[in-house]
């Protein structure tokens, strides 16, 4: 069966979209209401929607993991989706928790400077299986693309208030790009998993013609 991403990712987009409208509209609805559609708070609706987004991201790289690894036997290969599939459970776990905060706190270091360092070595990771390993240009420009986008909307946070202030469109800008990156990268793992799962139904019918 085909997986409709094209409908899928229009989806979540739309939703996306809706969030950031009622961030924009929330104002005056009473501090409740505010509060559950803030951009800018932790744990209310859109906070739970991006932690939905990751966590999906964790799932689907994971199906692409167990589908594959019956028909490719890198070594490369085989570390690499599990291991993808962690960071976005890990980052997941941060949206829901604000796990980035209690590093800052604990380790008296600001967390910006140990996710930065640790986001360039997964970059660099992604970029070299995805163009030497993996070989899908489609999908190394939907991964590639959807975290520098996510990176781009966390460094807003960081850097851009510290000498731009822009009040309210701030929240809007950095939760919206987390948003699209996410969306995007989750774009390529849902067209990479249904690749991979119409190969491995030719290669069934194949064998079953073989036979």
């Amino acid at each position: 069966m085909e997986i409709p991403t094209r409908k899928i990712i229009q989806l979540l987009l739309f939703v996306a979209i809706v969030f950031i409208i009622l961030d924009l509209l929330a104002t005056g609805w009473g501090s409740y209401l505010e509060y559950l559609f803030d951009l800018d708070q932790e744990a209310n609706i859109p906070t739970w929607f991006s932690t939905i987004l990751l966590f999906s991201v964790a799932i689907t790289s994971f199906m692409i993991y167990t589908s594959g690894r019956e028909i490719n036997n890198s070594i490369t290969w085989r570390f690499f989706w599990p291991g993808f599939s962690a960071v976005f459970c890990f980052l997941s776990l941060d949206e829901a928790s604000g796990l980035h905060e209690m590093i800052t706190s604990s380790l008296n270091i600001n967390w910006i400077w140990i996710y930065a360092l640790l986001g360039v070595i997964f970059f660099i990771i992604c970029s070299y299986f995805l163009e030497n390993v993996n070989k899908n240009k489609d999908l190394t420009d939907r991964i590639l693309g959807g975290l520098a986008i996510y990176a781009l909307g966390i460094a807003m946070s960081v850097f851009i208030n510290s000498y731009i202030q822009l009040g309210e469109a701030e929240s809007m800008l950095e939760e919206g790009l987390e948003m699209l990156g996410t969306i995007m990268v989750l774009s390529g793992c849902l067209r990479e998993l249904d690749r991979r799962s119409r190969i491995i139904k030719e290669n069934k019918v194949l064998t079953k013609d073989i036979i």
